[in-house]
């Protein structure tokens, strides 16, 4: 038996014991954990999140418990390498996320994730030397830590007025033909954006993006407007762009009408 081995099975046999569980826990465990919950909710789960290459240095444990009349987690990990993992804070993290997945796949009908706290059990005759948290394995580590804790931001285009969106031309076609997408017919809202237009379509690298917005709105467009889209996006070229992007208002004309044959 390898002395991993040896390690593992000694570790995860004790703590299948209650009684070494709850002293474990009682002793390790912070105050403000502890009463939190009663010992007599510890339950072991059979479950593991080490990857398939990190099982020979590293074994975790997984504990539910009780907070608060719902279910809760205790995490464990034995680090039982030659030193630190100096990435242990990344891993723990991210095998964080994988519980809280489990959880959530256990009980779809939940909308919120349990409380997780991890702990690493760590026995080398080398000082620990790993970071501690996340945020100190990243550059400019109090931004991320800041940005990460905090609410991310939200872009939302149906509360942002048309002014606002139309103030940057190239971004202006994108976020008001997406904004209203679902509108009956967007002809008039390309009549809103045809003054950056008269940017765009002059411009080789704009050439694409048109043909893009042509094909994400042509089919919200009556067959009378795309002529008229056609004759204003005409009007705004000065540099015989206008034949690349053509096609496609034609190719959307002819096939509407291939779909409709005179009887």
């Amino acid at each position: 038996m390898s002395e991993k081995v040896k390690h593992d099975k000694f570790f995860q046999k004790a703590l299948e014991n209650p009684f070494v569980a709850r002293e474990f826990f009682n002793m390790h465990l912070p105050s403000n954990i502890k009463t939190l919950f009663s010992p007599a909710t510890l339950t072991l789960e059979n479950d593991s999140f080490i990857e398939l290459s990190l099982k020979e240095s590293i074994t975790d444990v997984l504990f539910s418990v009780e907070i608060n009349n719902s279910e809760s987690y205790l995490y464990l990990l034995l680090e039982h390498q030659s030193g630190s993992d100096h990435l242990m804070a990344f891993r723990l993290f991210k095998y964080m996320l994988n519980i809280a997945e489990r959880h959530s796949n256990l009980y779809p009908n939940s909308k919120k994730f349990p409380f997780i706290y991890p702990l690493v059990f760590f026995n080398d005759n080398q000082k620990y030397t790993a970071p501690l948290n996340l945020w100190d394995l990243f550059e400019n580590s109090e931004l991320v830590k800041v940005t990460w804790s905090n609410a991310y931001q939200l872009v939302d285009l149906q509360n942002i007025p048309d002014e606002k969106l139309k103030e940057n031309p190239w971004l202006a076609v994108l976020q008001i033909l997406m904004k209203y997408i679902h509108e009956p017919n967007l002809f008039d809202k390309w009549q809103e954006i045809s003054s950056c237009l008269t940017i765009i379509a002059n411009s080789n690298t704009g050439v694409d993006y048109i043909k893009s917005a042509l094909s994400y709105s042509l089919t919200q467009i009556d067959q009378t407007d795309k002529i008229e889209l056609e004759n204003m996006l005409k009007s705004k070229n000065r540099r015989g762009n206008y034949g690349k992007y053509r096609t496609s208002l034609a190719s959307r004309r002819y096939r509407k009408r291939d779909t409709n044959p005179k009887s």
